[in-house]
C-alpha cells in the first residue's frame, strides 16, 4: 500500500510540494539528473548532468543494481554541487501501460475507487501485481448523446451472489449514464476522461530501493508519457497533433488537441533498431553505437521510404535500402497507432507530426 500511495502523489493536488527537487530519469544507457523548482508554473533550472548508466544495472525501467546505480547518482550530485534530497522519479518503460477511459463526475477524492473498479476492463492483467493511477482530462465535460458511462459497480454487483430480494434492494446501484434515459428528462449529463497507468509494484519498488540508497526522500513518481504530455499540451493550439518521442529503446506516442490527450500507447523499437543495423554492416565503417548515431545523424543514409526499388543494382543504394528497412518495425507500429485513432477520432483527423527523442536526429526519419 506504500507504493500504491506514492506512485498516486505525483497526481494528487493535495499533497505538499517541496521548494526544490532533484528529478530523475534512469535509462538503460543514460542517467539524466536535472535541479529545479518543484512548480508547474515556469520553473528555475539550477542545474542538469547526463551520466552513463552502469552496464547490465537497468532493464526496461527497471533498476536492476540498486548498489551501482545509487552511486553513480550520488557522485554526480557531489560534482554538481546538488544536495537537495527531495527527488520525483520519472520511469520510462514499456512494461507499463496506459488506457482512456470515462467516468461519471464525482469529486477527486472518488476517482481512485472508480479507477480500482474498472481495471478488469482495461489490463487483461493480475490486478495484485499492478499499481494504478490516473490523470485527469480536463475538468469534465457534458455526455454524448447514446454514451454509456459506468463506474465499474456493476460487474461487482453481477458477481455477488442474489440472497433474497431484500439483499438486492439494498445493493449500491451502478452507474450507467446515458443521454435520455437521465431521472430528468432532456438532463446533460456530466462526465470525466481519464488516462489510467498500470505499472508492475516491482517496478515501482525498485525506485524506493534506490531512493533509499541515495539517500532521497520520494516525492513523487512521474510516468515518462504524462511528463512528455504536459510539455507537449503547451505548443499544442488548434486541431490534432501527434508528438512521436523516439527514444533509444521505445517510442512514446501521444496524440492530443490541446489540453487532452487522446491516445497515448509506447512502442517497443526505438532508434538502436536503425543504429545497431548500421553498426552491423561493414560497408558503414561504423562498429561502435556512439560512431553509428553520429554517421546516421549527419549523413542522409536513410531513404524517405520503405521498399524502394533498385534497377540498377547499385551497392551503395542496396545497403541504404537495407538500413531504412531495419526501421520497419518502428513505422509500421507508429502506422497502426495512427489507425487505430483513426477509427476511433474519424472526425479528428491527425493535422500536424512532431518527431522528437533521441531518435529524431537521424537524418530523414522525420519524412520516412
Amino acid at each position: 500500500k506504500m507504493y500504491v500511495e506514492y506512485f498516486r502523489q505525483i497526481h494528487d493536488k493535495e499533497v505538499i510540494m517541496a521548494k526544490k527537487v532533484v528529478v530523475v530519469r534512469v535509462g538503460t544507457k543514460t542517467i539524466r539528473i536535472v535541479h529545479m523548482d518543484n512548480s508547474p508554473d515556469n520553473p528555475t533550472v539550477y542545474g542538469c548532468v547526463r551520466v552513463p548508466t552502469p552496464q547490465g544495472a537497468v532493464v526496461d525501467g527497471e533498476v536492476k543494481n540498486i548498489i551501482d546505480v545509487s552511486r553513480r547518482i550520488k557522485q554526480a550530485c557531489l560534482e554538481k554541487g546538488i544536495t537537495t534530497k527531495d527527488v520525483i522519479f520519472s520511469l520510462a518503460s514499456s512494461k507499463i501501460a496506459n488506457r482512456e477511459t470515462t467516468i461519471p463526475f464525482v469529486k477527486d477524492n472518488k476517482i481512485q475507487g472508480i479507477v480500482e473498479a474498472k481495471v478488469d476492463d482495461m489490463f487483461p492483467i493480475d490486478k495484485e501485481r499492478y499499481i494504478f493511477s490516473y490523470v485527469k482530462q480536463g475538468e469534465g465535460r457534458n455526455a454524448e448523446e447514446d454514451e454509456e458511462v459506468t463506474d465499474g459497480s456493476e460487474k461487482q454487483q453481477e458477481e455477488e451472489a442474489e440472497v433474497t430480494d431484500d439483499t438486492k434492494k439494498k445493493k449500491k446501484k451502478g452507474i450507467n449514464l446515458s443521454l435520455g434515459q437521465s431521472k430528468k428528462e432532456n438532463q446533460v449529463e456530466r462526465v470525466i476522461d481519464l488516462l489510467v497507468y498500470a505499472a508492475p509494484i516491482d517496478l515501482v519498488r525498485s525506485y524506493y530501493a534506490l531512493a533509499e540508497g541515495c539517500d532521497f526522500n520520494v516525492v513523487g513518481i512521474e510516468v515518462d508519457g504524462n511528463g512528455i504530455f504536459q510539455i507537449m499540451k503547451r505548443q499544442v493550439s488548434d486541431g490534432v497533433e501527434m508528438a512521436v518521442q523516439i527514444n533509444r529503446d521505445n517510442t512514446l506516442i501521444n496524440i492530443m488537441s490541446k489540453e487532452k490527450l487522446l491516445l497515448q500507447r509506447v512502442i517497443p523499437y526505438g532508434a538502436t533498431n536503425i543504429i545497431e543495423a548500421a553498426m552491423a554492416e561493414p560497408a558503414f565503417q561504423v562498429p561502435e553505437y556512439d560512431k553509428a548515431a553520429k554517421l546516421l545523424a549527419s549523413q542522409r543514409v536513410l531513404l524517405h521510404t520503405l521498399g524502394a526499388s533498385n534497377p540498377q543494382n547499385d551497392l551503395s543504394m542496396q545497403k541504404r535500402i537495407e538500413l531504412t528497412q531495419s526501421a520497419s518495425s518502428l513505422i509500421g507500429n507508429i502506422s497502426r497507432v495512427m489507425e487505430y485513432y483513426n477509427s476511433r477520432y474519424r472526425e479528428d483527423p491527425i493535422q500536424a507530426i512532431i518527431v522528437t527523442g533521441n531518435g529524431a536526429n537521424i537524418a530523414g526519419i522525420h519524412e520516412l
